[in-house]
């Protein structure tokens, strides 16, 4: 999986209080159903663009830790950093 997301620009990898995260951005158009952020419980509709998360650090390796990755909108992966939160 990390092979090909260093292709990606929309990809980053963070280090924050909780831990190693990737980061990656999904544009609007790539935004394709439903899915509920774990920040604020709300609906992130088809066509808005957000973040999907998932641990970097997993003792399971990469390939688990991407099956339970996260959609996220921006600010609330923002603030969970400063909350604490996930």
């Amino acid at each position: 999986m990390d092979d090909l997301l260093g292709l990606d620009p929309g990809y980053r990898q963070e280090q924050g209080h909780d831990g190693g995260w990737h980061v990656r951005q999904i544009a609007a158009w790539r935004a394709v159903k439903d899915y509920t952020c774990p920040g604020c419980g709300r609906t992130i509709p088809p066509g808005m663009a957000h973040l999907v998360t998932w641990r970097s650090d997993s003792i399971f390796g990469d390939e688990a830790a991407g099956a339970d990755r996260r959609h996220w909108h921006q600010p609330c992966w923002s603030n969970r950093r400063q909350d604490g939160l996930y």
